[in-house]
């Protein structure tokens, strides 16, 4: 009987701490509580904490919004909509928002960000360093006459003439 007892005063508090949510088409999702959700005015009024830890009431539109979850139901908002671009069912945007919400949670491309990064500056320096050491050369072996077809960086030698119409 006892255990019986603890099962309902458990799952009670588990439902009075149960939070409202906002799924947002682009797989955010905002947890508070929803103060008003007007569908005249088409928008819904949500109170969060921001990482402050300070209250922070929010307006959110209806065509931002994928569903809501208040008091343990779930309200689905999204309608397809070919005139506004929303082509996809019900089903097929909720997999794609929760893909989204999947997505911003688990994957942080740190590692593709930062290699593509020292990958570029170390090839832009590279060439231009080269470019300039080799120019440098060029004089030297010339007595610092410039040269009449000069190459600048990976470009073919072109004609003073023709310096409009460069080919790569």
């Amino acid at each position: 009987m006892r255990i019986f007892q603890l099962l309902f005063l458990l799952s009670a508090v588990l439902c009075h701490s149960q939070q409202d949510s906002v799924i947002l088409l682009n797989g955010k999702v905002y947890t508070g509580n929803i103060s008003a959700a007007s569908s005249q005015f088409r928008n819904l009024e949500m109170t969060i904490l921001n990482s402050k830890g300070q209250a922070e009431v929010i307006d959110l539109t209806y065509d931002r919004i994928f569903s809501y979850t208040q008091s343990g139901t779930e309200t689905v908002i999204y309608i397809p909509n070919e005139f506004q671009g929303d082509f996809l069912s019900v089903e097929e945007a909720r997999n794609a928002t929760l893909g989204s919400y999947d997505a911003r949670q688990t994957f942080k491309p740190r590692i593709p960000f930062y290699s593509s990064l020292a990958l570029g500056c170390g090839i832009s320096l590279l060439d231009t360093y080269f470019s300039q050491k080799s120019m440098d050369e060029f004089l030297a072996e010339n007595n610092n006459i410039p040269p009449s077809n000069a190459t600048v960086g990976f470009l073919e030698k072109v004609q003073p003439s023709s310096l409009f119409f460069c080919r790569w």
